[in-house]
């Protein structure tokens, strides 16, 4: 389950790419699954939500706040955590043809009772991963999620990005992919055996060419636990790397258009 705290009743321009769990900083918020419609405390953010449409318009300043309660239950089982989310992109050079952007993402995540994720999977008696959950009891970790440069040419059909990437923001980004916050199945359920390797971050490099109807992306990063910003992995010389070809069809009767990967 999720509640967004804030709510934005201006239209965001549509993102030309993929952007994933982080999509949310370009869309309109009663567009999004998990947010609560107010009513009529709802207009109270109206002028909140203008002056956040106007600093992107006038400054190319775009922000999310946003809180997820991860909250799982099962036979004589449950397990309970918080993520905030503070996700930010700032235009920058705005006069330079296309777009260059700095994206950053941090995260806080609590864990709010004594049950860890693999203790909840023990007591389920399930052998795949499940949806979030930290890894031990009563922790708090703050981590850096994401922290790049990007640039996106005029005609929007390729893009770059450098610097601390969170995968799960640019691969694997099938709609009906399991993930923590939109799927609440296991990875085994939701058919998505790659996970596990896109929620690890690290310094890298990442590269994409999206025509009608599909695209091409490479990647090379360093994959690294560290929660900040650490060139450790980098400097140890370990890379990993990543192609990926994709489909995205548009789905007669759906208003939504949807990646098929090879």
């Amino acid at each position: 389950m999720g509640l967004i705290v804030w709510a934005q009743t201006v239209a965001a321009e549509e993102p030309a790419f993929e952007y994933g769990e982080i999509s949310g900083v370009f869309e309109q918020a009663g567009e999004r699954d998990g947010y609560v419609n107010f009513g009529k405390l709802g207009v109270s953010y109206d002028r909140y939500a203008i002056w956040k449409d106007r600093l992107r318009e006038d400054y190319g300043f775009s922000f999310l706040i946003e809180d997820r309660m991860i909250n799982q239950w099962g036979h004589g089982a449950s397990i309970y955590d918080n993520e905030i989310n503070l996700i930010a992109r700032q235009e920058i050079l705005r006069s330079v043809p296309g777009s260059l952007s700095f994206n950053i993402w941090g995260q806080f995540a609590n864990s709010l009772g004594g049950t860890t994720a693999s203790q909840f999977q023990t007591q389920l008696g399930v052998l795949s991963p499940l949806n979030g959950g930290n890894s031990g009891p009563a922790t708090s970790n703050q981590i850096l999620q994401m922290f790049a440069l990007e640039y996106s040419d005029p005609d929007e059909r390729w893009r770059v990005q450098v610097g601390k990437l969170a995968l799960r923001t640019l691969v694997n980004l099938n709609r009906y992919a399991n993930g923590d916050s939109e799927i609440f199945f296991s990875p085994m359920l939701g058919n998505n055996p790659v996970v596990p390797y896109t929620a690890t971050l690290g310094l890298g490099a990442f590269a994409q060419w999206k025509q009608d109807g599909w695209y091409l992306s490479g990647l090379v990063r360093a994959p690294d636990v560290a929660l900040g910003l650490s060139t450790r992995s980098w400097n140890a010389g370990n890379r990993a790397y990543v192609v990926e070809a994709g489909l995205t069809p548009t789905i007669p009767g759906e208003s939504v258009r949807s990646s098929v990967y090879e």
